[in-house]
């Protein structure tokens, strides 16, 4: 270590008006003052100020310059939008705690991903993990050493398929699915007993596994737009759910199911094949959100203005009539329509 570095970890009069004027350095708009910043804490060990990391990974540059004077150590969040040497050396960011891979190019170009997760696998503090628009296909066996994930999101990968192995994700909270070519999800998903939010929208699912009901604390699920036909039954083995979303699915008739999930908070099920407005709705008396977004409903039952707890209604894209509109505003004044 240099002794200016020696210097700055001192916690003396000067070391501290010299980290004062660094910080000043960093929080300037001018790149000039970054690079100066940078060029004045290099040499070796950074203080432990977490004001100064903080400025230190405020920005793009910012966290570029960190990479390029060797501070990994202060990168607790990561960008990752195109190809670059950061994806060979991802194990050199030790402290890092959320990082999104993102393809923001219309090639798609493949990347080594099985090498990527084996070095994730290295990175002890790493809880949330996002990758977009990339051409996974199948998700590397290498998932299940990431134990310490709470929360994965796998947005437009192109999976067609989830691998049993996730079931050795046990903290996970929060895991999102969307937009990828999925048919099916494996019995062992069933296992992620912390999971309190699954987001499946937009695949081709019919059907859902009959393990779902070991998901205690699932609250939170979204079905939207995909290929379910009749009303997924797993999910009436769920009590705890409040938040569910079944918009754009061929399901034309589940009055009998939803009337059972009395917990429910929010609700969509829009789509074309909703041309009534379905009864068993008014028996959800703890709803507080209704969504009929896109729907062929026409009229809505007076009897919703018994819906004590209801909030907000939302009929974006109905057949509801301006009229009809004005008449529920008067009937219900309480409730934010739109």
């Amino acid at each position: 270590m240099s002794d200016h570095h020696k210097y700055l970890l001192q916690n003396t009069p000067d070391a501290l008006q010299q980290l004062a004027h660094i910080k000043t350095l960093l929080q300037s708009k001018q790149n000039a003052n970054l690079y100066l910043a940078f060029e004045l804490l290099k040499g070796g060990g950074l203080p432990n100020d977490p004001q100064l990391h903080h400025l230190m990974t405020n920005n793009k540059l910012a966290i570029d310059l960190c990479i390029s004077y060797g501070f990994y150590g202060v990168i607790t969040q990561l960008h990752i939008a195109e190809k670059n040497d950061w994806l060979q050396h991802l194990y050199q960011f030790y402290n890092l705690q959320k990082l999104l891979l993102e393809n923001q190019t219309p090639t798609r170009e493949r990347l080594p991903y099985q090498a990527i997760f084996e070095q994730l696998n290295q990175l002890p503090h790493l809880y949330e993990l996002r990758i977009w628009n990339h051409p996974l296909h199948h998700l590397p066996l290498a998932i299940k050493d990431l134990q310490a994930l709470t929360h994965l999101d796998l947005y437009l990968d192109y999976l067609v398929i989830i691998p049993k192995e996730i079931a050795a994700l046990k903290q996970l909270k929060q895991l999102r699915l969307h937009s990828n070519r999925l048919i099916g999800l494996p019995s062992e998903i069933g296992e992620l007993h912390q999971l309190t939010s699954l987001d499946l929208t937009n695949n081709y699912l019919r059907n859902l596994p009959d393990s779902l009901h070991q998901l205690k604390h699932l609250d939170t699920i979204c079905l939207r737009e995909n290929k379910f036909q009749q009303f997924p039954q797993q999910l009436l083995q769920l009590p705890q759910i409040k938040h569910l979303d079944l918009t754009a699915n061929p399901i034309r008739n589940f009055n009998q199911e939803i009337a059972q999930m009395q917990q429910l908070e929010s609700l969509a099920i829009g789509g074309e094949q909703i041309t009534q407005f379905p009864t068993g709705i008014l028996q959800l008396k703890n709803l507080k959100r209704l969504e009929l977004n896109y729907s062929n409903v026409r009229m809505i039952p007076p009897k919703i203005a018994y819906m004590y707890q209801l909030q907000e209604l939302v009929l974006k894209g109905t057949r509801i009539s301006p009229i009809e509109k004005r008449r529920l505003q008067q009937m219900l004044p309480h409730i934010m329509i739109t």
